[in-house]
């Protein structure tokens, strides 16, 4: 469900939400690797390319999205040359009430991630 709910999301949207969560949870993937998982989000029903997203660091991006539960657009954002995750961003695109009580309000961004720096390095404790 959105961010504070619990239940099963259609098939489409827990595949987007699984492969977004490979890109967001791992530093570095291999380029052949994360290519593929970009070329499955971009097979799910509903996906829309966005050519002139930005990041939350007001970078260019290219914004892969798919919005879930009617009510909450999931947005990958790529960097537009080197094709490399740099964030995510979850907006509202219709006012929404959880059972529970919380409201959020269309056009909300709800959360929002931008990587600066990822790779690997030859030593724990190692900075980039």
């Amino acid at each position: 469900m959105g961010p504070q709910g619990a239940g099963a999301l259609p098939q489409g949207e827990a595949a987007f939400k699984l492969l977004s969560s490979l890109l967001s949870n791992n530093g570095v993937l291999p380029p052949a690797q994360e290519a593929s998982v970009y070329g499955a989000m971009a097979k799910i029903p509903g996906v829309r390319l966005d050519r002139k997203a930005v990041d939350a660091l007001g970078r260019p991006a290219l914004g892969l999205s798919l919005v879930m539960e009617g009510a909450f657009k999931e947005e990958i954002l790529l960097d537009p040359v080197k094709y490399t995750y740099r964030g995510h961003r979850t907006t509202v695109v219709k006012d929404h009430t959880f059972p529970n009580g919380g409201t959020f309000k269309k056009g909300v961004v709800e959360s929002m991630s931008a990587r600066l720096k990822a790779g690997v390095v030859d030593r724990p404790g190692q900075r980039l």
